[in-house]
């Protein structure tokens, strides 16, 4: 979807599969990665908690 956003702005004019397009493609995936790996640790404390409250 962002390789597009990105061609659509740029008017059809470049190129639509560049690096550049890419590299930025591939950080905003490394947020939603880190936003998820965060979610799921936070769960695993909390599950193992949970588990174990004496501990």
């Amino acid at each position: 979807m962002l390789l597009d956003f990105q061609f659509q702005l740029a008017g059809g004019e470049r190129e639509l599969y560049n690096l550049g397009a890419f590299k930025l493609a591939l950080c905003v995936q490394f947020v939603f990665v880190a936003v998820g790996i965060s979610g799921m640790l936070l769960a695993r404390k909390k599950a193992r908690r949970q588990q174990n409250p004496g501990h």
